[in-house]
């Protein structure tokens, strides 16, 4: 076991039992702690008892035990010595010892599991609380019998009791991080908790576990857990404790339900005896669901100590009776249909190609592609053909081994006989060639080849809305809109079709600015996602686009509100989809300038999305971090992470060559390099505008113009007219203010965008106001527009950009003379700087001495310092 755990999540039952205890000088009173195993009952009270020490009073610790109960008085003797005599006048003799402090000193006693009292002993604790002879902590475990004398404690009123709940999933979650001393992966971090049910001793055990095996390890600054759990030896001793002796018809029912649960109770009823379930019911071990009627396990982990118990054998037996008797009760409901091939895969059942098939094309529908995959080779050894073959290739490609998949489809692509079985061939290949392995012309001429293979109108549209996602992807998002409006003209498209072409269709008209109709088109969406398998996935994929387009808009608030659902909607999708719903969530987190949470999703999200085959949004993802971690200040970290993102750069994904460009040169400034950042930002408008994406053209000017260009104020007010969303008026307003160095503008276009939630751009807009004020003399406009960039700067989690650096260290310089002191400050020499900023040596020593002459400075360490404002 690990060193000693904090107490977390704790603070309201500490404060519980401190008032409980009274003041220092209180002689009576206390609390009973009530709770299951593990929960914590035993911590809270010794944390409790070690306040009260450190306030001076004497600390008397007690704990009963099965084997000290046999004993009169075996759980006090510590402390009592001689306990011969009369027994009235012995009980007062051990109640006033175990009471009485050195040199009376206050007494404070706790009584661990005290429902494993011998009877003397409890009528001693109860003479204590009776007399107020001094505070008394108890614990006691709930459904257990006790000696009456410690039930009387708070049946009649003398203690309070304290039911002791495990923790939240929320409370685990923090105790986790501070535990493993960094973020923990929320799908990690609720995993355990679920496994646990929050018992603190459990996650204690298996968390150790864990970490000793590799399974529970930090990637890229995040704790993740991955695998199955291996449930430790003294882990299972506990669980087993606390299950207590099971004779075979109780091992019977919870051995089914292990392997099979939730089971209904007509299930039950014929895998085993009514009058059996009962019981276990009755000893806590199952719990049955109202109105359902349905068995489950009382603790998630009593199903991993039996499971790893029995023999192979035994559990192969058991699922097949379970997938027997579940047989013909499935009915429409999909998930029942999945659980029945999954049993019957791993029982000594015959297969049964045509449920295995079924389970497996659910399986990957619900985007768990391991699984599929397992189902899918249980058909093949079956000999289940196309159907089997196909659906595995699948599951390849959906698991990140994109090259064994497009093996495996292009052999299934020929033996293809008719459009059904062409069009469901082709569609996986496209995806696989195009998104999972970056082979974009590979995947339009797979298109190319389908669309004239394929002769049926419904299986031609699906590929037209296929082409406008990879269209949208590949920076054409007028040829998208067309597309996606082609696949969609006719009478009743199907639903695949409708959820395809309205993702293609969010998507680029975001690009292309056109953002105030995409609401209509989600709802639209949403309805034919409500028909699908995959539901949640479908849902959550569109809501996320919904998400962007907004975002990149200026509709932030909304975009919020999305964004939230969507991690809702996700929190039991598979791996990639919750990643991207987090990798999302951070980026509109990052638009409100909320910098913590933006950087603690972003990095998230980039731990987990390089481990499932989506390369694509790991890309993506690392732009927006390394943007975020430049907010924050931390330029090392956004280099690092901006490289990587050069290295990850998917050839599906051109239309983020802007993005790519902007986030480069938010880099650039951070490193002192303002000239060549501002060229950046150009360099990003240029491609948005050869790619024909207005919304990125806006973002890549503003940028230019919150790192101090005053040019382009022309074209962004030509964008505000055609760019719907508050941002494009917004930088319109920002640029020719800056311009025309109008201070009282600038402090209207700040207001502007703090209304909207975009604090970031606030920032940047109050700091120019203060510049623009402080030139014009007017030092109390100055003042306060810095006052409010400052403000704004702590609400956004300590931002950090360019123009808030000049507010916050003003100096009379040009903007090339501060440029080229920042790198003197940065331990650059005059090669160096003239190398990057692609100048002559002697061009930037006239600057560098023309910088300290302004300032009265003769050497490059005071220009530094100056520069550092220290």
């Amino acid at each position: 076991m690990s060193e000693r755990w904090p107490l977390v999540g704790r603070d309201d039952e500490l404060a519980f039992v401190g008032k409980a205890l009274g003041g220092i000088h209180r002689r009576g009173s206390g609390v009973v702690l009530a709770g299951a195993p593990g929960v914590g009952k035993t911590r809270l009270a010794r944390d409790a008892l070690a306040a009260a020490a450190r306030q001076g009073a004497t600390v008397r610790w007690v704990v009963a035990t099965h084997s000290a109960r046999a004993v009169p008085l075996g759980a006090l003797s510590r402390y009592l010595g001689d306990t011969t005599g009369e027994p009235g006048r012995m009980l007062s003799r051990a109640s006033r010892t175990l009471a009485s402090g050195p040199g009376g000193s206050r007494v404070v006693i706790g009584v661990d599991d005290a429902h494993l009292l011998d009877a003397t002993s409890a009528l001693v604790v109860h003479q204590i609380v009776l007399d107020a002879m001094a505070p008394v902590v108890i614990t006691v475990r709930t459904g257990e019998p006790a000696p009456d004398a410690v039930t009387a404690l708070w049946k009649d009123g003398y203690l309070d009791r304290l039911e002791m709940q495990s923790l939240s999933e929320a409370e685990t979650a923090g105790l986790l991080e501070v535990v493993l001393g960094g973020a923990v992966d929320r799908a990690s971090a609720q995993r355990l908790w679920s496994l646990t049910a929050g018992t603190t001793l459990f996650l204690r055990h298996l968390v150790d576990a864990e970490r000793t095996a590799g399974r529970l390890r930090r990637e890229l600054g995040i704790w993740r857990w991955s695998g199955d759990p291996g449930v430790s030896a003294a882990l299972a001793d506990l669980v087993e404790a606390q299950m207590g002796d099971l004779d075979p018809q109780l091992g019977e029912v919870v051995d089914l339900l292990a392997v099979g649960e939730p089971l209904d109770m007509a299930v039950m009823d014929e895998l085993t005896s009514s009058q059996s379930v009962e019981r276990a019911e009755v000893r806590a071990l199952v719990t049955v669901d109202a109105p359902d009627l349905q068995a489950r396990l009382a603790h998630p982990l009593y199903g991993e100590v039996r499971r790893a118990r029995i023999g192979t054998v035994q559990a192969r037996r058991l699922r097949g009776r379970v997938a027997t008797a579940l047989a013909g009760r499935e009915g429409r409901d999909a998930q029942m249909v999945l659980r029945r091939a999954v049993l019957a895969s791993e029982s000594d059942l015959p297969p049964d190609v045509q449920l295995l098939t079924a389970g497996a094309q659910i399986a990957l529908a619900l985007g768990d592609a391991d699984l599929c995959e397992r189902l899918a080779h249980a058909c093949g050894e079956s000999e289940g053909g196309f159907e089997a073959r196909l659906l595995w290739a699948r599951a390849l490609s959906s698991s990140g081994r994109g090259t064994e998949a497009a093996t495996e489809l292009t052999a299934l692509r020929r033996r293809a006989a008719t459009d059904d079985q062409r069009l469901r061939v082709s569609i996986p290949q496209v995806v696989n060639l195009f998104w999972d392995l970056g082979r974009v012309g590979e995947a339009q001429r797979a298109v190319d080849e389908a669309l004239a293979a394929i002769a049926d109108p419904d299986a031609r549209r699906a590929l037209v809305s296929l082409s406008a996602d990879m269209d949208f992807c590949l920076g054409r998002p007028a040829v998208a809109v067309r597309q996606a409006e082609r696949a969609l003209d006719c009478t009743r498209p199907s639903s695949s079709v409708v959820l395809q072409s309205c993702y293609a269709l969010i998507g680029a008209l975001g690009l292309l600015g056109k953002t105030d109709c995409v609401g209509s088109i989600a709802e639209r969406g949403y309805a034919a996602a409500a028909s699908t398998h995959c539901t949640a996935i479908s849902k959550v994929s569109l809501r996320l686009q919904h998400v962007n387009a907004l975002v990149d808009a200026g509709y932030l608030c909304e975009a919020m509100n999305l964004a939230e659902l969507a991690l809702a909607e996700s929190s039991n999708a598979p791996a990639p989809t919750r990643l991207k719903a987090i990798f999302v969530s951070g980026r509109v987190a990052l638009r409100c300038g909320d910098l913590h949470a933006a950087v603690r999703a972003l990095r998230e999200a980039r731990a987990g999305l390089g481990g499932h085959g989506a390369l694509g949004m790991a890309y993506a993802c690392r732009l927006t971090l390394a943007q975020a971690l430049v907010a924050s200040g931390d330029t090392e970290a956004a280099v690092e992470v901006l490289a990587e993102a050069e290295d990850l750069r998917h050839p599906a994904y051109t239309f983020l060559d802007p993005e790519l460009c902007r986030v480069r040169g938010w880099v650039l400034a951070a490193r002192g390099q303002s000239t060549e950042a501002i060229m950046s930002a150009y360099s990003a408008a240029n491609r948005a505008v050869a790619l024909g994406e207005p919304s990125f053209e806006v973002l890549a000017l503003l940028t230019a113009v919150r790192l101090g260009d005053r040019g382009c104020g022309d074209r962004l007010d030509c964008l505000a007219r055609s760019v719907d969303g508050p941002r494009a008026p917004a930088a319109a307003e920002y640029a020719r203010a800056s311009a025309a160095g109008d201070g009282r503008s600038l402090d209207h276009v700040a207001a502007t965008f703090e209304r909207i939630g975009d604090k970031l751009v606030a920032i940047d807009a109050a700091a120019h106001a203060a510049e623009a004020h402080g030139r014009r003399g007017c030092r109390g406009s100055a003042l306060a527009s810095a006052a409010h960039a400052r403000r704004l700067a702590v609400e956004c989690g300590g931002a950090r950009t360019p123009a808030l650096a000049v507010v916050d260290c003003p100096l009379p310089l040009t903007g090339r003379q501060r440029e080229i002191a920042t790198l003197v400050a940065q331990g650059l020499t005059n090669q160096q700087i003239a190398e990057r900023l692609v100048m002559s040596v002697r061009t930037v020593e006239g600057h560098v001495y023309r910088a300290g002459h302004k300032l009265g400075l003769s050497t490059r360490d005071e220009l530094a310092r100056a520069v550092l404002g220290v």
